[in-house]
């Protein structure tokens, strides 16, 4: 088995043959899946922890504060992060496009514009992500 897929894989998605993989290692491999697998719960942990937020910054609805965010990220940001951080919002279009999919059960009048927009989003880069350069 390749190595490098171990690394991609939660480790509670391991099949018994890939434990014993992992367990016939030597000490060095061992140690690196492991802090690979603690570095990506990490970043799943931040990822969880910005979300919320986000959310209770757009919450305060200050105008001044967001105005403040836009310019921050779209002139004091370098240009790859932007392009980074479009790619992040295409990526919250996707999801939101494949909850309009499931159908109008899922969301509701308060979110019926950015479900039904969504889409609209992602078909302008299609079906893709803006590169990064």
């Amino acid at each position: 088995m390749d190595l490098s897929a171990l690394y991609k894989k939660d480790l509670n998605d391991w099949t018994h043959v890939e434990f014993m993989l992992f367990e016939s290692l030597n000490q060095h491999d061992h140690d690196d899946i492991v802090k690979y697998q603690e570095s990506r719960q990490c970043f799943q942990k931040e990822g969880i922890e910005l979300g919320k937020r986000l959310a209770e910054f757009v919450n305060a609805e200050n105008s001044d504060a967001v105005a403040a965010f836009v310019d921050c990220i779209t002139r004091r940001t370098h240009r790859t992060l932007q392009q980074g951080i479009m790619r992040l919002f295409v990526r919250l279009c996707e999801a939101w496009a494949k909850v309009g999919e499931q159908g109008e059960g899922w969301y509701d009048l308060r979110n019926e514009c950015t479900i039904k927009a969504a889409p609209k989003i992602v078909d302008v880069f299609h079906g893709g992500l803006p590169p990064l350069i």
